[in-house]
């Protein structure tokens, strides 16, 4: 057995011993790991994978530290044994090359000494260098800022300082610190304007505070994630470099900047190059309510000549934590930005473009509160006869763009879409916004729906083999209005008898034969700006309170005036139980317009109380049916 294998034999497998092993290349640290069991180091075999790949092998462990193809490393160049926390065997395996200890104890081929860490050995006629140190402790060398990290959008107390004071301070020369103002403003910006500040945070941990390498980090689902990654000008990034996963810890949960100081060992007073290679800094990224959502993280390298690290100060590790400020401002920036979105686009799906950015800006009008509205209830007729017909697939279709037209209409006379249920389609007027003549707004919306019908119909009349047809009802009243959904589903909207009402009004349009009929609330909102005749009274499902009704015509043409004065004396004559006169007249009228629904139906009451006279006689009729 060689003296390595002895010693391995005496060692319980993974005993900490609290040693780190780091390898540099070219002064460079390309990779760390801790030393707890036998360690060989050397050049790839075939099967190997390329460096820098540990192996276990057992009860020892193999790192690949060459290229298979670099023959001035041995296949098996060293290898390293743990004796105890400060002392470890270390033996030449090649038969060719000389280790050197220290830069200036030659350690010969095929032969072995034991050594009191911290110790440097050096490989002949290359630039790889193995650094072996007693773990530090986790807190060794560990300091923090004194003031907790500010949430984005808060301010903690301090003492200010002049700018003549500052520049004047020998603890931050002028020219650096404005350098340093003048970037990092820059950075503030990026975050309040750019898609790319995590990058430019990143960046701004190298150029300003002067660190190799940089990181923005993210916690998410219980882990540390990359978001962006920044090395210095010259220092070759290498694949297995990542943050210190303790420091983040330490951040993450105490929630406020830490960075790592090197410590100079006793041991090393003689060994001036000597120094711990740990020197790194990192601020928490903090939300609205100072949860840890990330961090900024940065780190500096020993330089090529020896392992000395600049420490990092209390400044720089306030500047850092200055930047990750600026990260926590672009975050909440880029959440303000996506629930804005999310708040403009399900405000535009109810609202006018003009009304969303309004409810963006003030969201409180979507309060509930009690206001006049005008609510509009429009129906497709023959809408389960039709679909049964066509089948689901063109149903689905022709109800899109049924509905997509309705809608345009309730849009462009700033309306606010409610509902849809099924085939019909629920609007509203004057809210959230208040509208005076929200009356007149609805009422023009519902005329141009019929306007409008006559193009879309002509689209589909030869797939559904006849007319689209819409009935439509509108009525105005106090109403309550706000979210009638939940917190997870919105839906934006009026609750009251006034809506109950608009929607069985929009269904008596079937017994009147009227496809636009108003209450009469809102026909006396709208006055004479209109073509409006009265229909008649009628008291519908499930309320009491009797209900004028009013036919709004789209168009009022040269007959209009005729038409509208003998219906209304023949329902004047019909309501005063003079249903002979009633008669009379709607048979005239209807040989003049023989098209005209209302006429139908109000000729048709009248004949049949001629036939069968009622006892008690009410002008009201009440409709049985929704």
């Amino acid at each position: 057995m060689t003296p390595s294998t002895q010693a391995a034999a005496k060692l319980p497998d993974n005993q900490a011993f609290g040693i780190t092993l780091t390898i540099l290349v070219a002064g460079e640290a390309v990779f760390s790991t801790e030393l707890n069991r036998p360690l060989e180091l050397g050049r790839q075999r075939m099967d190997e994978a390329s460096p820098y790949t540990q192996i276990g092998m057992g009860n020892r462990d193999r790192v690949v530290i060459a290229e298979l193809s670099e023959s001035t490393i041995s296949r098996r160049h060293i290898s390293l044994e743990p004796l105890s926390a400060d002392r470890v065997r270390v033996t030449n395996l090649s038969s060719v090359n000389t280790v050197w200890i220290d830069s200036s104890k030659p350690l010969a081929t095929e032969s072995h000494c034991e050594l009191k860490l911290p110790v440097f050995l050096t490989l002949a006629n290359v630039d790889r260098a193995i650094f072996l140190y007693p773990t530090p402790d986790e807190d060794e060398g560990l300091q923090s800022l004194a003031q907790p990290t500010a949430l984005p959008g808060r301010d903690y107390p301090a003492e200010l300082q002049s700018l003549d004071d500052v520049l004047k301070s020998e603890s931050a020369p002028g020219k650096s610190l404005i350098f340093w103002l003048r970037n990092t403003m820059e950075v503030f910006q990026s975050a309040a304007t750019s898609p790319d500040f995590l990058a430019k945070a990143a960046k701004a941990v190298i150029d300003i505070v002067g660190l190799d390498h940089a990181a923005v980090l993210g916690w998410q689902d219980g882990q540390w994630q990359m978001k962006a990654v920044c090395h210095g000008e010259g220092v070759a990034p290498s694949e297995f470099w990542e943050p210190s996963r303790s420091l983040l810890e330490r951040v993450r949960k105490a929630r406020r900047t830490f960075w790592k100081v090197p410590q100079n060992e006793p041991s090393f007073r003689d060994h001036d190059s000597f120094m711990n290679l740990e020197a790194y800094v990192a601020s928490p990224i903090l939300d609205s309510v100072g949860e840890t959502v990330g961090a900024l993280y940065g780190e500096r390298r020993p330089g090529k000549s020896s392992c000395r690290v600049t420490p990092i100060s209390e400044l720089e590790a306030m500047l850092v934590e200055l930047l990750s400020c600026s990260v926590a401002a672009g975050n909440a920036r880029m959440k303000q930005e996506q629930a804005a979105l999310q708040a403009r686009v399900l405000f535009e799906q109810f609202f006018t473009p003009e009304l969303s950015r309004q409810l963006e800006s003030d969201p409180a009008l979507l309060s509930g509160r009690d206001c006049d509205v005008t609510v509009l209830f429009a129906d497709i007729r023959g809408f389960s006869r039709i679909s049964e017909k066509i089948g689901a697939a063109m149903t689905f279709d022709w109800i899109n763009a049924v509905m997509g037209t309705l809608s345009e209409c309730v849009i462009r006379h700033n309306g606010v879409l409610v509902d849809y249920i099924g085939d019909e389609l629920v609007a509203m007027w004057g809210a959230p916004e208040e509208c005076p003549d929200h009356a007149a707004h609805a009422c023009r919306a519902a005329i141009a729906m019929l306007e409008e019908l006559p193009a879309l119909s002509d689209e589909w009349i030869s797939v559904l083999e006849g007319p689209t047809c819409l009935g439509i009802g509108v009525n105005t009243g106090l109403a309550r209005v706000g979210n009638t959904g939940s917190k997870r589903k919105f839906k934006y909207g009026p609750l009251g008898n006034t809506v109950n009402l608009a929607s069985r009004i929009q269904g008596a349009t079937k017994f009147v034969r009227a496809p636009l009929v108003v209450t009469g609330a809102t026909a006396e909102q709208i006055g004479a700006q209109f073509p409006t005749r009265r229909l008649c009274s009628v008291e519908v499902v499930n309320i009491a309170e009797p209900v004028e009704l009013f036919e709004l015509r789209p168009t009022a043409d040269a007959t209009w005036p005729d038409l509208r004065q003998r219906y209304e004396t023949a329902l004047q004559a019909f309501e005063q139980q003079d249903f002979h006169a009633a008669a009379r007249i709607l048979g005239n009228l209807l040989t003049s317009y023989p098209d005209d629904g209302p006429t139908v139906i109000l000729l048709s009451r009248a004949v049949d109380m001629l036939a069968r006279p009622p006892k008690d006689f009410s002008p009201v009729w009440k409709l049985s049916e929704k």
